[in-house]
């Protein structure tokens, strides 16, 4: 057993040199895989045990040093290029022009060295080292922790909910109660790291009310209202996604063009009718995907969203949650943007909605998430009164099926396009999707045909499974994976929050 308490202090240019090579990791097995002595020395020994308890423990470290950065620039930028956010395996470039958007210029312009030797990122990388420093753990008393993937007998907790909540969620067997106590000693942390928000936030405010032209740059921290006020409530109901987002609607960077702060009032007019929750925090608007937009929490733990700009007369905005934002910006990323932008977004009264696209539409409810309909499968879609109609939702995406051409399935059929004559469009309805499901269903892992899988619970509910250490720990409390089950089927199951281990 290793003494935490001889340990040595980790060297604070070891520590930031350690800190310089994560940005290069884009997997969680490189992040795994890796040694870093300096960090490793800020780690419970048990948390040192396996590679994948360092992962998880690294990973804790790292998100709770960012949330106590003083400055929220380089809380931002740090949030951007080592948090855990969803973000976190994209390239250093596209982590890194997220970062140095907070400081209003480039990328490049952010990890050149100035006059003095270093650069903004080295200052990022000592802000979050210094972090690191302060926030080492205390040694007394280690707590085991629950790793993903990898349940300890004979004790495991699952928890079925949202990736980055620590709320309460669905448990299987019983808690340790060392468990307990390492859920209440983060709550401290966290505690202690909105303290220092607050502080920031109240310095914050008495910038806002002494700079001359509010409306030409970022106003600062959005937690700066509930500080002022003292009531400590407020920053307890903040978002985990408001860490990263520390703006208002309508706030725009130092270094925006014209076009942004023509279009600030337009947003910060937009703010009152967007839905509750909505605009506790936000980005700065900016230009991406060839759309003016920002980025905001969406009011949910589960993280952020965005609120786009609408040319016309007048002018406007579309809100897209977090769940549309990431269907349009993967899509987008992926293929250019021949689906067109955002117009408009329909929320209907059975839980059903649809943001409308310049080729198309992101649709979703109650019972499925966000999925995209573009292209002659919209057509066919409309054609058959698109939710209202015959074949409903979409419950997968568009995808190749080699020999049969490509194919998007809904809650009632099939439809196919030709490979050889794309004009060629198919509608094949399913008379009972749920006669497809294996009769042993329960407490087991389904992979569907469209390749995502999903953990079906003692109740029948199914729960979509983001990971593959989730998979793993999914897999070790039921029996073997059922292969190659049709969507469609999986889909008449009714669905629950995430399945995540802890």
């Amino acid at each position: 057993m290793i003494d935490d308490a001889n340990l040595p202090a980790p060297d604070p240019r070891a520590l930031v040199e350690e800190l310089r090579q994560l940005l290069g990791l884009r997997s969680r097995q490189s992040l795994r895989d890796r040694t870093f002595p300096e960090l490793f020395t800020l780690l419970a020994d048990e948390d040192r045990a396996t590679p994948d308890r360092r992962f998880a423990a690294l990973t804790r470290l790292l998100d709770d040093a960012i949330a106590a950065i003083d400055d929220p620039a380089h809380r931002h930028a740090a949030a951007a290029l080592v948090g855990s956010g969803p973000g976190r395996w994209r390239t250093v470039t596209q982590r890194g022009t997220d970062a140095a958007s907070a400081f209003g210029c480039g990328w490049d312009a952010y990890r050149r060295k100035r006059a003095s030797g270093t650069s903004q990122l080295d200052d990022t990388l000592d802000a979050l080292g210094a972090a690191l420093s302060r926030g080492r753990a205390d040694p007394s008393s280690p707590a085991p922790i629950q790793e993903p993937g990898h349940p300890a007998p004979p004790v495991a907790t699952v928890v079925i909910g949202p990736a980055v909540s620590d709320g309460p969620g669905i448990e299987v067997d019983a808690v340790n109660p060392a468990e307990r106590h390492r859920h209440g000693s983060r709550r401290d942390v966290i505690t202690i790291g909105l303290v220092i928000l607050a502080v920031v936030a109240g310095a914050a405010v008495a910038w806002l009310v002494s700079r001359p032209d509010p409306t030409t740059s970022a106003s600062g921290p959005r937690h700066a209202e509930a500080a002022g006020d003292g009531d400590d409530e407020a920053d307890d109901d903040q978002p985990a996604s408001c860490i990263r987002l520390t703006n208002r609607v309508g706030d725009v960077g130092p270094a925006a063009d014209d076009e942004l702060r023509r279009w600030a009032p337009v947003f910060r007019a937009a703010a009152p009718d967007l839905p509750a929750g909505v605009d506790t925090c936000a980005g700065v608007l900016t230009h991406e995907m060839d759309l003016v937009l920002q980025p905001v929490s969406d009011g949910t733990p589960q993280g952020i969203g965005a609120l786009v700009a609408i040319d016309g007369e007048p002018p406007g905005t579309v809100f897209l949650h977090h769940s549309e934002y990431w269907t349009y910006r993967t899509y987008v990323l992926a293929f250019g943007t021949g689906i067109g932008p955002p117009l408009a977004r329909a929320d209907r009264a059975d839980g059903t909605w649809l943001v409308k696209l310049g080729q198309g539409a992101i649709v979703g409810g109650p019972k499925e998430p966000a999925r995209l309909v573009f292209g002659v499968v919209f057509a066919t879609w409309t054609d058959r009164d698109g939710v209202d109609g015959e074949m409903g939702l979409p419950v997968s995406q568009l995808r190749d099926v080699p020999g049969t051409g490509k194919v998007q399935d809904f809650q009632h059929g099939r439809v196919t396009i030709d490979y050889l004559d794309p004009t060629r469009v198919t509608w094949e309805p399913v008379a009972n999707p749920a006669g497809l499901l294996p009769l042993d269903s329960q407490d087991r892992v389904l992979v569907a045909d469209d390749g995502s899988s999903w953990w079906v619970d003692q109740d029948g509910i199914r729960h979509w499974i983001p990971t593959q250490n989730d998979f793993g720990c999914a897999g070790a409390l039921g029996g073997t994976p059922e292969a190659e089950v049709p969507i469609i089927a999986i889909a008449t199951l009714e669905i629950g929050e995430p399945f995540r281990c802890r």
